[in-house]
């Protein structure tokens, strides 16, 4: 199954459509209420996962961590109860970039949200549906050392320990770079780091997981793809600005995919990726997919795999 999943900005045909063509391991979108969006999805791409944000954040977990956790689990309820238990939903988000490595006094109080989260999901529905935690903004907790952080996935003891016993719970990350998903990484290796890996970063914390003995974990990429606001040039601008000409801005896209495709398919204990791919005009529409590249993308099994050093 093809890891390139996708996520929309609310309920898409083209996320449809990517679901029907690619049949990836995971769909994401954020506050769809229809149950027709995601009824479409199962048929489509029955062995597929099925992931649920709400958004905005559960704000106030640095104050009151299980309290707050156990609420976000009963918000979801309220508001998505029709979608959840079911088989609709298979996952749902505990938060998203809500939690930095330079953000070291809530470290504890981040590591109890999130283990409260993973218990009150399974209590809820009783193993039906399934936590994704962290949803790390891009380069956080990859074991890279930064002055005033403390950028070590193994600080979330609790955490890592309740994902590894759940192994249909998944420890999230955002892997996100500009102009290609390869600039970091590639500085890195030049530089004698063995990458920075924005794109990649998943690797150094499986890295960090086996030291530890937490063979069980798994991640996923709850978003990925290239971001101009990774290389902190704003607007935050998609692969459609690349350049001038659509087609080679398309080109030089997929040639990051499939780079991108070809690490994360060799990886057992990576879930999935999900392209930030659909749903909102201006700016962020220059991240939306067409049929053309969602075409090509279905097609990487296809092609001679790319080596990724």
């Amino acid at each position: 199954m093809n890891k390139l999943g996708v996520q929309c900005q609310g309920g898409t045909g083209n996320a449809l459509e990517y679901n029907r063509i690619v049949k990836p391991a995971a769909i994401k979108a954020i506050n769809v209420k229809e149950a027709a969006f995601w009824d479409t999805a199962i048929r489509d791409n029955p062995d597929g996962l099925r992931v649920l944000r709400r958004y905005p954040n559960f704000d106030g977990w640095d104050l009151a961590p299980e309290y707050v956790a156990m609420r976000a689990v009963q918000t979801y309820q309220d508001e998505f109860g029709h979608l959840l238990g079911n088989g609709r939903v298979t996952h749902i988000e505990d938060n998203n970039e809500w939690q930095h490595s330079f953000m070291c006094k809530e470290m504890d109080a981040a590591d109890r949200y999130m283990a409260t989260f993973i218990d009150a999901t399974h209590d809820k529905w009783k193993g039906k549906v399934h936590a994704i935690v962290g949803n790390f903004a891009c380069g956080h907790f990859s074991n890279i050392s930064w002055e005033h952080c403390r950028n070590d996935i193994g600080v979330f003891e609790k955490t890592l320990h309740r994902l590894n016993d759940c192994p249909l719970c998944f420890l999230g990350s955002h892997e996100y770079d500009w102009p290609t998903m390869w600039r970091l990484y590639d500085d890195g290796l030049a530089a004698g780091d063995g990458g920075m890996w924005l794109c990649l970063k998943f690797l150094r914390i499986q890295r960090r997981l086996d030291e530890l003995g937490l063979l069980s974990v798994q991640q996923c990429i709850t978003e990925a793809g290239v971001d101009s606001g990774a290389a902190h040039q704003y607007p935050n601008l998609g692969w459609r600005r690349l350049h001038p000409d659509i087609n080679e801005a398309r080109r030089l896209f997929l040639r990051c995919l499939h780079r991108y495709y070809d690490a994360i398919m060799r990886h057992p204990r990576l879930v999935f990726a999900a392209l930030f791919g659909y749903g909102l005009d201006g700016d962020w529409g220059s991240f939306n997919l067409d049929y053309q590249t969602v075409q090509e993308i279905g097609q990487f099994k296809l092609y001679p795999t790319m080596e990724v050093r």
